[in-house]
């Protein structure tokens, strides 16, 4: 991977990362929310991968199926051929029945093509997964250019992350909290992750200021008032996931 910082956001709207990819304007963890953050000039998504049980590393958010698709059961259980042919469109509007789950490679082919950088959230539903993190890492490896910026990879499981460094010392590493406090700040800080992501809510000018003084980027989640990403953003907040709905205003 090619290090740099994510202090690197140069999109005209860098201080903003879609959610889900836009998960207010299309289904979420699909290329159709993809295009539709890239349509309203967001330069970064974030999404959700998991492992499935043939392999593949597939976005869905939830471990089990039922909300954002019509299968059923939980997809670290199911292949990929099980997986591919769902509905993961309909549940959001009868415009977007031909969405389906996508591959990670796909994932990262799109945003490729619409010149829009990717936020990556692993997700652990199944033991096994933890095994599969150097293949994930090939896997993007093997699409995503040295060129371009590289991606972020998150997790709010910490042995997931420390993993991930062990592999590369030099990916980019966001660490997923609930809750901002000084303990997440300084344990950020002493294993090198390159952000620290937490809930909006728990945010105040003192831990701000914590994390600045320890060069740790914050990025806020999930804000979908266009005031409020403007005051954490003038705060000292480095970035906002949101669904981007207000874009419709």
């Amino acid at each position: 991977m090619q290090q740099k910082t994510f202090q690197e956001l140069s999109k005209p709207r860098a201080g903003l990362i879609g959610h889900r990819g836009a998960a207010g304007l299309a289904p979420e963890n699909t290329l159709e929310g993809f295009q539709a953050a890239a349509t309203r000039g967001i330069g970064w998504v974030e999404f959700d991968v998991q492992l499935c049980a043939s392999g593949e590393w597939v976005l869905c958010h939830d471990a089990e199926l039922p909300r954002t698709t019509n299968g059923k059961g939980l997809i670290f259980e199911k292949t990929w051929t099980q997986l591919k042919g769902l509905d993961a469109g309909s549940w959001f509007s009868h415009t977007y029945k031909n969405a389906r789950i996508p591959l990670l490679e796909e994932a990262l082919r799109t945003l490729l093509t619409l010149n829009v950088y990717p936020v990556i959230e692993i997700k652990t539903f199944a033991p096994p997964q933890k095994q599969a993190l150097s293949a994930l890492l090939r896997r993007v490896q093997a699409v995503w250019p040295f060129t371009a910026p590289p991606p972020l990879f998150s997790s709010f499981d910490l042995q997931t992350l420390l993993l991930l460094r062990a592999y590369d010392p030099d990916l980019l590493i966001g660490y997923l909290v609930s809750d901002l406090n000084t303990a997440a700040i300084t344990l950020a800080q002493q294993k090198s992750f390159s952000s620290l992501h937490c809930q909006a809510t728990s945010i105040t000018p003192t831990l701000i200021a914590q994390a600045h003084l320890q060069k740790l980027p914050l990025l806020a989640y999930t804000v979908n008032d266009p005031l409020q990403i403007q005051s954490l953003l003038q705060q000292g907040v480095f970035a906002v996931f949101s669904d981007l709905t207000f874009l419709n205003a």
